[in-house]
């Protein structure tokens, strides 16, 4: 060109692609909103500038191979993550538009324009306006890990709506298509449904009373919950209340394993649904009956994938736990005329309304981290003195008779795990906020390491979660369902801990306003978070294929989120590091993951729509896929690269 200007601009030459030369910003430029400019240096031929070039090699070629690499890496994953068409857009400019937002350098150096992988834009094509919210952002890949607002928006539109998608957020902005939530006192067909006989209802909770379950999931008092039958049946004083009490118990028991000898079943969708009815219709109570409800229902909702519904019932559940003093510890009676039977019901009565405290409390964290919205139990204004002799009993060898076990409860996962997920909650809410400085949060998270590494050796050696699987141990053959159920479950809240308390310090994307995408953090804990929340989610996989024949039927939407979340912390960090050794072998262990997922799926006792299944098919297969073009085309962009050099020595010769 006259006058000494270069051919290229300094933004596409260093990005090694073809610039069009246009005035004042090039076409690449211009869609950064960067101005074009013509500052560096030119080198001269001959044997001063060759002698120069030769001598020079290695800090070029280091710097070349280094940020300006990482740099193009970066873009690699811009490139792919802008895919943001906006509902309005006309599908004969989607394509267009997707084009407009990719720069051309995302996926290669040569002087061709940058197609996205044909897999991806197919389904930007194809995308459902009714599932697209009203401003699409695209996905944002923040601090908070992938399962940001934006990044499920983004994963919209590749599978549509999902139950898969209901449990990760209960209140993802523009979801129309979502389970929509009813009063059931509120809509025009109420069918009212009889509770079943007296007698089946009385085998259930006897059954209930026999079995681990109830040392798990201390629903209901079985000596209370007695009275609250007995009102529901003989329909006095607040009878409604105590019917949906029963309805909501019968939900649950309804997909348990356990049948009476009657052979008595019936529908748990009905059940939960004429509860709904009975206590909308119920004067609101601040009593136990009416706590249970509320607990049940939302344990009901998690169980069953339905996530909104669930996070709508704990909240209420909370508020009246609150009211009734049970984040309390429950303090001695001062009156002492009362009989010994009305005492005995006190107690019961305390003690079951701390139980629910702690089952609450176990809810409440995970909701809040799978929905990464705040808690609604705040630990300063709760005492968390656990149960006494707690965690004594599960880690025991051998078998135990939960009929003898009147007053110890067991509670689902581990109460001190949960309470570090709360503390992991405070964690992620300081990483958003701007005031917060990077060593704060580098203090938090070692904290949290410390506190997490601190549990783990308290568990017995040969039931304690490892990070190497070589190191873990078959289940004992005389344990029972729910011991092993513990087990497992306290192995994968371990793995899905660790990813999360270092994915927060983890090499992370963020929008920058615009059309833009830009890599922020790039270096806060990259060499040891990363590696380590990568290394957990692997654990948790192959942890899941180990106990995978232990899983019960009851609980696949509970678990299922502990692969899914897995699978994208791997495949985030294919995307960012997609020529690392591990790559390929870890598409691998994800795709060996989808088919465990369906076999997991297969023994379930809760119905699943086969619109949920086909979409939660399509998702994993897609994010695999992601994956795997990734890594193809970092493949292909070394080999350029390496040819460049080639090229470069030879004429420099």
């Amino acid at each position: 060109m006259s006058g000494g200007r270069k051919r290229a601009c300094d933004t596409c030459h260093a990005r090694k692609i073809h610039c069009d030369g246009a005035t004042p910003s090039c076409d690449w430029c211009s869609h950064q909103g960067l101005v074009c400019t013509f500052e560096r240096s030119t080198a001269k031929h001959g044997a001063q500038g060759t002698q120069r070039s030769r001598t020079s090699r290695p800090s070029r070629e280091n710097t070349r191979r280094g940020s300006k690499f990482d740099a193009e890496r970066a873009d690699v994953v811009e490139g792919t993550l802008l895919l943001t068409p906006f509902p309005s857009t006309p599908a004969s400019l989607e394509a267009k538009a997707c084009t407009r937002l990719l720069p051309s350098s995302s996926l290669g150096r040569s002087s061709r324009a940058h197609r996205s992988p044909p897999f991806l834009l197919a389904h930007d094509l194809r995308v459902d306006k009714r599932s697209s919210p009203p401003e699409s952002q695209g996905w944002a890949w923040k601090t908070s890990p992938f399962f940001a607002t934006e990044s499920r928006e983004w994963i919209r539109r590749w599978t549509g709506e999902s139950a898969t998608l209901d449990l990760l957020s209960p209140m993802s902005a523009g979801s129309p298509c979502q389970r929509e939530l009813h009063h059931p006192v509120l809509t025009v067909e109420t069918t009212v449904t009889d509770l079943p006989e007296k007698s089946i209802t009385e085998q259930y909770l006897q059954l209930y009373r026999s079995t681990p379950f109830r040392l798990v999931f201390p629903l209901v008092d079985t000596v209370l919950f007695k009275a609250t039958i007995d009102s529901a049946y003989k329909q006095d004083g607040d009878a409604l209340g105590s019917i949906a009490c029963v309805f909501a118990f019968l939900a649950i028991m309804s997909h348990q394993p356990w049948v009476p000898k009657s052979n008595a079943s019936f529908d748990g969708d009905v059940c939960a649904r004429q509860a709904d009815l009975m206590m909308g219709m119920a004067s609101p109570e601040t009593n136990l009956a009416g706590l249970q409800f509320y607990t049940m229902q939302c344990m009901y909702k998690l169980f069953s994938g339905n996530m909104k519904a669930a996070t709508i019932y704990h909240a209420i559940a909370c508020r009246i736990l609150f009211m009734m003093g049970g984040h309390l510890l429950p303090q001695p009676s001062l009156q002492a005329c009362r009989t010994k039977k009305n005492s005995d019901l006190e107690r019961r009565a305390g003690l079951q309304l701390r139980k629910l405290f702690w089952l609450c409390y176990t809810f409440d964290k995970i909701i809040a981290l799978r929905t990464e919205e705040p808690p609604c139990i705040d630990d300063d204004h709760c005492d968390l003195t656990l149960p006494p002799g707690y965690a004594d009993v599960f880690y025991c060898q051998g078998d135990f008779d939960p009929t003898q076990l009147t007053n110890l409860t067991l509670f689902p996962g581990d109460l001190r795990l949960s309470i570090i997920k709360s503390r992991t909650c405070k964690l992620r809410q300081l990483s958003s906020q701007a005031r917060s400085s990077e060593s704060e949060v580098l203090r938090v998270v070692r904290e949290l390491d410390e506190q997490l590494e601190s549990w783990r050796l308290t568990i017995p050696l040969h039931f304690r979660p490892t990070l190497c699987q070589e190191d873990s141990n078959e289940f004992d053959p005389d344990m029972d369902s729910s011991q092993k159920m513990h087990i497992i479950m306290i192995h994968l809240e371990y793995y899905h801990l660790i990813a999360t308390i270092h994915g927060i310090t983890s090499r992370s994307f963020a929008w920058t306003g615009g059309d833009g995408v830009s890599l922020i953090n790039p270096g806060l804990g990259i060499d040891s978070s990363q590696a380590l929340s990568v290394e957990a989610s692997r654990a948790s996989l192959e942890y899941l294929r180990l106990a995978s024949r232990a899983i019960l039927g009851t609980t696949f939407w509970i678990i299922v989120f502990y692969p899914m979340k897995a699978i994208l912390t791997i495949i985030g960090n294919t995307l960012l590091e997609p020529l690392e050794p591990s790559a390929e072998r870890d598409m691998k262990l994800l795709e060996s993951t989808a088919e465990l997922i369906k076999w997991i799926r297969g023994q379930r006792s809760i119905q699943i729509d086969n619109a949920d299944i086909s979409r939660m098919d399509t998702f994993v297969s897609e994010v695999i896929q992601l994956g795997n073009s990734a890594i193809a085309l970092a493949k292909k962009e070394r080999k350029e690269l390496e040819q460049e050099d080639i090229d470069m020595i030879c004429d420099t010769i």
